[in-house]
C-alpha cells in the first residue's frame, strides 16, 4: 500500500448516524468528491484531549483509500486496492482497530474500551451502508 497525498475536507457529521464503540464513534454516508464518490466510513474519538476524525475509508469507485489521523488537513492517504473497498475496509478495521487508532493517535489512555461493542457496530455500518447503496 503506498501513501499518497490527498486533499480531503474535514468531516460533515450533521447527516449520520454515529455507532458508538467504547468512547469511539463509527459512521457511514455515501460520498461523492469530485468525480469520484461511494460509502465512506468515519471513526471520531478522543486525540490530544479533543473529539476529532481519526480514521476515514473513503471506498470510492475510482480512487478507494483510507486516512489516519486528522484526514481534513492534506494528510497523506493510503490505498485500498481490492475489487470491494467497502467490505475490506470492515475487515481491516475488525482485525486491527486498536493498531489502526495507534497509528491515528487516538489517545491511549482510552484505546482498549472498545473490543464488546466493534463486531456489533460493524454490522450496523454494513446495513446502513444497504440502504445507502443504489
Amino acid at each position: 500500500m503506498e501513501k499518497q497525498r490527498f486533499p480531503t475536507n474535514a468531516a460533515d457529521r450533521s447527516g449520520t448516524q454515529e455507532t458508538p464503540v467504547g468512547p469511539y464513534r463509527l459512521s457511514v454516508e455515501h460520498r461523492e468528491v469530485s468525480e469520484d464518490g461511494g460509502l465512506t466510513i468515519h471513526v471520531f474519538g478522543p486525540k490530544d484531549g479533543n473529539d476529532e476524525e481519526l480514521l476515514r475509508f473513503d471506498c470510492f469507485r475510482k480512487t478507494p483509500h483510507y486516512h489516519l489521523g486528522l484526514s481534513y488537513r492534506d494528510a497523506p492517504h493510503i490505498e485500498i486496492d481490492d475489487p470491494d473497498p467497502f467490505n475490506w475496509s470492515l475487515s481491516l478495521l475488525a482485525s486491527s482497530f486498536e493498531t489502526l487508532l495507534q497509528d491515528a493517535g487516538a489517545d491511549s489512555t482510552v484505546r482498549n474500551a472498545w473490543e464488546i461493542e466493534l463486531a456489533p457496530a460493524l454490522e450496523v455500518l454494513r446495513r446502513e451502508a444497504a440502504s445507502l447503496t443504489p
